[in-house]
């Protein structure tokens, strides 16, 4: 029984990992995923567990569903290339709830483990000065590996599609290390994985670190003792001389030389995206995925706020983020939060079925489960 028992977590770890490896065909797993949140969907409509805000999601739902269909000759019609395009991606959002439902600590401890994997191939991609071991098939963008003095083009890939993901499942296991209170080789697992995010370089996953242990100290402060005060007293000082006598590399480093702040194109794609909410308040894309074509190119928004109004109007996306933070609470706060913060300039959250969007609903249903209380961190 135990050893089924692991088995099926194990599977249950790499189904939700799976998709973010370079190797494995993406939306044939997130398909299955689809399918294995909607047995358990109907399992709980059976047994009638369903809870208020299950039915929130679910009226959010049936309202989108006549706007994607009728709105069907009236989206801006790019194609993503994607099983969303035929099936509103808020089912798909549903779905991930409910197999979000099903995670439990054990899963999360081997997705952890995936992710320390990584990791140290991250870092032996990086010390080996290869980008990457297995190709993802991408170009590599102006520079090359080694070219230049900035960590943004000497960034690896790990096993990921893109430096992105990569960086963002580094981040997620950071979180995993509190979030499951991890006691053993904690120092050592702590360290690999900021080497990590270091090597990958994603600037949004570095900043939603920071204000994560900015949230730690905070919650800590009301624990401590005079010694423990005036050890952390002593390492903020010197963390502080450390940031103000290297400032200008920081700063030169995340702007990549620049003078102004380096936002990586964002600057060109957030008014656009702006632009297009503010002409379709309404409807938005007809719950369809917005993509904008700028200098040739196909974009997302890189922030799951954008996105959301943009791909649902102003009416339902605001529906969606009241069901999202009515499932905020004190237990849960400090690992959403840093979420939440890098879905500001990543397109994080709702995706419809996504590693972090499970991550994040898993995080939600485990501390609502009493898993975690305020006096552990």
């Amino acid at each position: 029984m135990g050893r089924t028992l692991k088995l099926s977590q194990f599977l249950l770890a790499f189904i939700i990992y799976a998709p973010t490896l370079v190797i494995i065909p993406q939306i044939a797993v997130y398909v299955l995923i689809s399918i294995i949140g909607l047995v358990y969907l109907f399992q709980d409509l059976k047994t009638r567990v369903i809870e208020k805000n299950d039915l929130l999601l679910f009226l959010i739902f049936l309202i989108s569903l006549p706007i994607f269909f009728l709105g069907e000759d009236y989206k801006t019609d790019f194609v993503s290339k994607s099983v969303n395009d035929y099936i509103p991606y808020l089912f798909f959002l549903i779905t991930t709830v409910f197999f979000a439902k099903r995670v439990n600590p054990e899963t999360l401890k081997i997705i952890l483990i995936f992710i320390v994997i990584e990791s140290i191939v991250g870092i032996i991609e990086f010390l080996i000065g290869k980008p990457y071991l297995i190709s993802p098939g991408l170009s590599r963008g102006e520079n090359s590996f080694g070219e230049t003095n900035f960590l943004y083009y000497d960034r690896v890939y790990g096993l990921s599609t893109v430096v992105s993901v990569f960086a963002q499942k580094v981040f997620t296991g950071i979180l995993l290390v509190y979030f499951l209170k991890i006691k053993k080789y904690k120092i050592p697992l702590i360290l690999t994985l900021l080497f990590a995010v270091l090597v990958s370089f994603n600037r949004t996953a570095i900043v939603a670190i920071v204000i994560f242990y900015g949230i730690l100290f905070l919650i800590s402060l009301k624990k401590l003792n005079s010694k423990k005060i005036l050890l952390i007293s002593l390492g903020l000082t010197i963390l502080i001389f450390l940031v103000y006598q290297y400032f200008n590399v920081i700063l030169y480093q995340f702007n990549r030389g620049q003078g102004d702040v380096d936002l990586s194109g964002r600057e060109m794609v957030f008014p656009e995206f702006f632009k297009f909410i503010s002409n379709h308040l309404i409807y938005g894309n007809y719950c369809h995925k917005l993509w904008i074509f700028i200098n040739g190119a196909i974009y997302h928004a890189h922030n799951s706020y954008l996105q959301t109004f943009a791909n649902n109007g102003i009416f339902l996306g605001s529906l969606i983020f009241v069901y999202l933070f009515k499932l905020l609470n004190k237990n849960n706060i400090r690992f959403l939060f840093p979420i939440l913060m890098y879905s500001t300039f990543q397109y994080g959250i709702l995706w419809g079925v996504s590693y972090l969007d499970i991550l994040f609903f898993s995080f939600i249903y485990i501390s609502r489960n009493r898993y975690l209380n305020d006096s552990n961190l």
